[in-house]
């Protein structure tokens, strides 16, 4: 010990040192104890050879038998002292892994001293290893026959004895043996949450706070992987999480690889009181099977990946498309379902198609899948959180390549194209392809027009206008209600003879709910005459069979408005009673299929300055709604 403050603590310690070494059957010579001591020295006594002298456990986990009554002679340290630091000079940090020897002959400089209480600055108060006891390790149904493993592990020594520490899950089982076929990848889990309330909870694993193990407290034990291909490297390799729970492997060409994970536990994260207190070594096969063949586009095919946990499923926290979906613009996608429509275990089955090509026609597929643990720690399914600390978001890719087609130009949008009102716009994906590898990510695109009121293309139409947008998209705005067939042109120099080119899309049909005033620009109306006049108009939702739904929208949707009630009046139905000379503009706003449209018409009132003869009999009115 070095001469630093603190003596009656050093004294202490001192005291608790004899007795420690007393227990073991050494001999110890103290030349002044009542003074400040600068060492005591040790001799050894004789030891038969069966006696461990390097244990780890403390005294209160001493041989049945063995006589321990000297521990009444240690005297009490106050909290005060336990609250004061104490700094050895010599003292070195333990290598992460070893076990620090109980007591030291001078040999070694990282002993450590324990007389059965808490240590100064580990709160774990861990002596041993940790173990499974009975019921520990098991596996738990992920999905249909897919399972995972756990193994629970307890204190063996010390205040703590018996009480969990570790919940450790992995998926595959151990040994497991996964296919995949070059350039795809596969994730592969242990994952483990540290028991974080262990003095207070009891050997009930319900009991038990159980924390992601990556928060790494620096009291609270904590864990460390390792991932290693110990076979078949030049086959793959690991593409992220050499030391993460879940570590990612690529396949690089057909063979076979062997994957280790080493998971290691310790008793608390100070650094010269650590030691190695639990492993668990897991090794899968990976067989990497030959490239599988190009599929067509359009062609259907099926995938078979990890499962999702079922109850996850079950209870509406994942999605099809967050599985399956929402990675892969290129494709659609199924998932399999049973006779009575009830997705198949675990989500894991799914058939694809491809509805756009991908880049040179290299196909990579998302696979996205969940792993709940809560059994392992007998917990309830979080249904509130996607990723809490007992769930594993894991993910795996396929590939599938698709031929790429001859040069032209391709719509992956399915038609007809329907806007809901003007103002609105969509976008038409297309692909264009002039010979080489891929698809044109500029391509030069015209458009030509048929309007249902014409009898031919034009360059412009008065329905829509088009754009070319980024990668080949077409921006599509409505300007009125209406409907046109539009045919996409391409120009390319094609790269496989060098001869200038034209493609040309099918028609694509493209349709705008809305009003559609059947009137000129401006209605002009005498004043004079005082006739009476209703606009006439239709209302289109192309969503029906008969878009023409105007005598099917409810009167509650349809409302008629005039800017200058002074010059006319408009009605309910839609009918001008023109009052005196000047312009107005009369407005409609129906709702059809949902959606709000607005149309204006002119009308301008005329008058001569005549006067009607009081002999004259005026024409009787039409019969009005309410005038505005």
């Amino acid at each position: 010990m070095s001469k630093k403050p603190h003596s009656g603590l050093k004294r202490a310690l001192a005291w608790m040192l004899t007795v420690a070494m007393m227990a073991q059957g050494c001999i110890v010579y103290a030349d002044d104890f009542t003074s400040e001591p600068d060492a005591a020295v040790v001799e050894e006594a004789a030891v038969s050879e069966d006696v461990d002298t390097s244990a780890d456990s403390d005294l209160e986990s001493a041989d049945e038998g063995e006589d321990t009554s000297t521990e009444a002679d240690v005297p009490e340290i106050s909290d005060e002292d336990l609250d004061t630091e104490v700094v050895a000079d010599d003292q070195q940090d333990t290598d992460e892994g070893s076990e620090a020897p109980l007591f030291s002959d001078g040999s070694e400089e990282d002993a450590i001293v324990s007389d059965g209480a808490e240590a100064v600055g580990d709160d774990t108060n861990d002596t041993g290893a940790y173990e499974p006891r009975e019921g520990d390790v098991g596996t738990v149904t992920v999905a249909g026959n897919d399972v995972y493993e756990y193994h629970r592990y307890r204190a063996t020594g010390g205040k703590y004895s018996g009480n969990y520490r570790f919940a450790v899950a992995n998926y595959p089982v151990n040994n497991a043996t996964v296919t995949m076929a070059p350039y795809e990848t596969r994730q592969f889990v242990v994952q483990s949450l540290v028991a974080t309330n262990y003095k207070k909870a009891t050997d009930n694993v319900k009991t038990t706070q159980w924390w992601k193990d990556s928060r790494n407290p620096s009291y609270y034990p904590y864990s460390t992987i390792k991932w290693e291909l110990t076979e078949g490297s030049e086959h793959a390799y690991i593409s992220s999480g050499p030391t993460s729970p879940a570590v990612t492997i690529g396949a690089f060409e057909e063979g076979d690889v062997t994957l280790t994970g080493t998971w290691t536990g310790y008793n608390c994260n100070i650094s010269n009181k650590k030691y190695k207190a639990c492993e668990l070594v897991v090794t899968y096969k990976i067989h990497i099977t030959p490239a599988v063949g190009k599929v067509n586009f359009g062609d259907k095919f099926g995938l078979s990946g990890s499962p999702s946990s079922q109850d996850i499923i079950d209870n509406s926290v994942l999605t099809e498309s967050d599985s399956w979906g929402k990675e892969n613009a290129y494709t659609d996608f199924a998932v399999a379902r049973d006779e009575s429509g009830k997705i198949k275990a675990g989500m894991k089955e799914c058939t694809m198609s491809y509805k756009a090509y991908p880049s040179k026609g290299q196909g990579t597929i998302k696979h996205t899948y969940y792993i709940d643990f809560h059994e392992m720690v007998g917990k309830e399914l979080n249904t509130t959180a996607m990723s809490p600390d007992e769930r594993a978001k894991l993910e795996e890719t396929f590939r599938r390549d698709v031929s790429l087609p001859a040069p032209g130009i391709y719509v992956q949008t399915p038609g007809p194209v329907s806007i809901p009102k003007k103002g609105d716009y969509t976008f038409i994906t297309t692909q264009a392809f002039n010979g080489g590898n891929g698809a044109v990510s500029s391509p030069a695109y015209t458009y030509k027009f048929m309007d249902d009121s014409a009898s031919e293309y034009a360059d412009d139409s008065s329905v829509i206008t088009a754009t070319t947008a980024d990668k080949g998209k077409v921006k599509v705005t409505a300007l009125k209600a209406g409907a046109t067939s539009m045919k996409i042109i391409y120009s390319y120099t094609d790269k496989t003879t060098g001869e200038e080119k034209t493609a040309e899309s099918k028609p694509i049909r493209i349709t705008v709910n809305g009003i559609v005033f059947d009137e000129p620009a401006t209605i002009t109306l005498s004043a004079d005459e005082a006739k009476d006049y209703k606009i006439k108009y239709k209302l289109f939702d192309y969503s029906k069979e008969n878009p023409d739904v105007t005598t099917s929208i409810p009167e509650k949707d349809i409302v008629w408005s005039i800017d200058n009630k002074a010059i006319a009046s408009i009605s309910t139905d839609g009918v001008i009673r023109p009052k005196k000379e000047g312009s107005a503009t009369v407005t409609l706003k129906a709702t059809i299929n949902g959606y709000q449209d607005t149309a204006t018409q002119g009308v301008t009132v005329t008058s001569t300055g005549g006067r009607i003869s009081l002999n004259e009999k005026p024409n009787p009115p039409a019969m009005l709604g309410r005038m505005e």
